[in-house]
C-alpha cells in the first residue's frame, strides 16, 4: 500500500488543471465525478440533480491542490504499518448525504455514508467504443 499513488488523484487533477491549463476545470470535475460514476455503473451518483445522492465537495478553484505526501499510520489493527497520504489544500467542505461532514480538513459531522451494493446501487454500463472513451 505504501507505493500506490492514487490516494490524491482528484486534488492532483484539479491542481494540474489550474497550474497547467490542460483542460477546463469543469471538464476535470466531470471526469472525476459523473464520468467515473457512469463507467462504474453507479446509480444516482456523480451529478447534482433532483433524486441523486447529495455528496458534494466545495473547493476554491484558485487554491485547490494536493499537499505533500506523508505516511499516515491509521491502518486497521496496527500502528506499525502505514499508507501514503496527502492532505487536500483548498477544500472548504464536504457534504455527504446532504449533511456537512468535513469543514476545513476536520470531520465535523457524523459518518452517514452508505456501503454500495452491487445490483441495488449499480448497473452494468454499456461498453464505450475506444474512440469515444478517449474524448
Amino acid at each position: 500500500m505504501d507505493m500506490i499513488d492514487t490516494y490524491a488523484f482528484s486534488t492532483k487533477a484539479l491542481e494540474k488543471s489550474r497550474t497547467h491549463g490542460l483542460m477546463p476545470l469543469e471538464q476535470v470535475v466531470y471526469r472525476i465525478t459523473q464520468r467515473i460514476a457512469h463507467h462504474f455503473g453507479l446509480r444516482d451518483r456523480g451529478e447534482l440533480r433532483v433524486g441523486a445522492h447529495a455528496d458534494v465537495v466545495v473547493f476554491d478553484a484558485d487554491t485547490v491542490a494536493c499537499g505533500p505526501a506523508y505516511m499516515r499510520r491509521d491502518l486497521p489493527g496496527t500502528t506499525e504499518h502505514g499508507r501514503l497520504y496527502s492532505d487536500a489544500i483548498g477544500i472548504d467542505a464536504v457534504v455527504v448525504g446532504g449533511e456537512l461532514f468535513i469543514e476545513g480538513n476536520k470531520i465535523v459531522g457524523r459518518r452517514n455514508g452508505t456501503v454500495l451494493r452491487s445490483g441495488r446501487d449499480s448497473y452494468t454500463p454499456e461498453l464505450t467504443p475506444m474512440r469515444e472513451a478517449a474524448e
